[in-house]
């Protein structure tokens, strides 16, 4: 192709959505577990193709840049920028984009969150590839939404418009309506109409472009941020005293003119261990198990075994997760609420 782009792997999140296998110095991103391929590692693999390894840039944060760079030998290491703390992100694409300028005047860069799961990978870089393009050509920014398929809460959605721009028989969209999280009934309406996507959280632009954006919307990231890419020894300084600020808050929701591009290749957020089991293949009574498990009257359960076997008899749609941190049960349908148990969990046992 002829766009020069480049792809911004966004690997610094630190969450702890998948406790006890996910903890601080191991989340997500790290984690092996629809494949023998990292979150993080399945994200540079699908990039590669399209843009090759030398146009591949890590986000990361200093806590977690060495495995990330353990996992990913085959970038060089300026290929990894490292936040010196977390600033949500809007600073740590800018840091990231401003990378890929530096490099490439004419870079087109895509920023892709390194936790998700795509099934169809081709698929998926036509549409990356399509977005380039009609960044490059248009200046503006290109986002990726997915049709729903349920009425799901926990995801943006965007409401799109008529036509605005082609390329290689891929049609972008005017963007008419960012809604955050909506209520079940909202969601459902959303899902009835035909006229909303999931925002993916993925979206390609010209990084000479998204700067004169930033400036506009954000002067006060633009400038600690331009200075320092000028001066790398202040980065510590000029990032720590960033507002901390989402890429959709700080600056895409503000802004005039977004395209998106309506697209199909099995995107899903893996937010939950309740996602983890829909995306697992499943046994004859619904179960998904990694690991050991010997099961009698057992339906409907994910079952991850670390160390131990596990064994379950007259059970349904629980998650049982064993690993060296701790073992793990629960209905599936209560693993949004992980986080919040995982918290109590260190709370009781720093008071030990």
């Amino acid at each position: 192709m002829s766009v020069s782009l480049h792809a911004a792997v966004l690997a610094g999140g630190m969450g702890m959505r998948f406790w006890p296998l996910s903890v601080p110095e191991r989340p997500k991103q790290f984690l092996r577990l629809l494949g023998e391929r990292t979150f993080l590692q399945a994200t540079a693999d699908r990039a590669a193709p399209l843009t090759g390894w030398d146009r591949i840039w890590v986000s990361t944060s200093a806590p977690l840049a060495d495995e990330a760079a353990r996992q990913l030998p085959n970038l060089n290491p300026d290929r990894f920028v490292v936040e010196p703390t977390g600033r949500n992100t809007l600073p740590c694409i800018a840091l990231t984009f401003g990378a890929a300028r530096r490099s490439d005047p004419e870079a087109v860069a895509a920023a892709l969150p390194s936790d998700h799961r795509i099934a169809d990978a081709p698929a998926f870089r036509s549409v990356l590839g399509a977005a380039g393009e009609i960044a490059e050509r248009t200046g503006r920014a290109v986002l990726i939404g997915c049709a729903p398929t349920r009425p799901e809460t926990g995801y943006g959605y965007i409401r799109f418009g008529g036509r605005a721009a082609e390329a290689n028989g891929v049609e972008a969209r005017q963007v008419l309506q960012f809604t955050e999280k909506p209520d079940r009934e909202t969601a459902e309406e959303f899902l009835s109409s035909g006229e909303y996507l999931w925002n993916c959280g993925i979206f390609v632009w010209k990084a000479s472009a998204f700067f004169e954006e930033l400036w506009r919307r954000a002067p006060e990231i633009a400038g600690p941020i331009e200075e320092a890419l000028e001066e790398p020894d202040r980065l510590d300084a000029l990032y720590r005293a960033l507002p901390s600020v989402s890429i959709d808050k700080g600056l895409i929701e503000k802004m005039d003119g977004a395209l998106v591009i309506p697209a199909e290749f099995g995107w899903d957020d893996i937010g939950s261990w309740s996602s983890v089991w829909s995306a697992l293949p499943h046994d004859a009574d619904g179960n998904a198990a990694q690991g050991r498990h010997t099961a009698l009257d057992t339906r409907n359960c994910l079952i991850f075994s670390q160390n131990k076997p596990i064994v379950t008899l007259g059970v349904e749609a629980l998650a049982v997760i064993e690993t060296d941190e701790a073992v793990m049960v629960c209905p599936l349908d209560r693993s949004q609420d992980v986080r919040e148990l995982a918290r109590l969990f260190y709370s009781q046992t720093n008071n030990d």
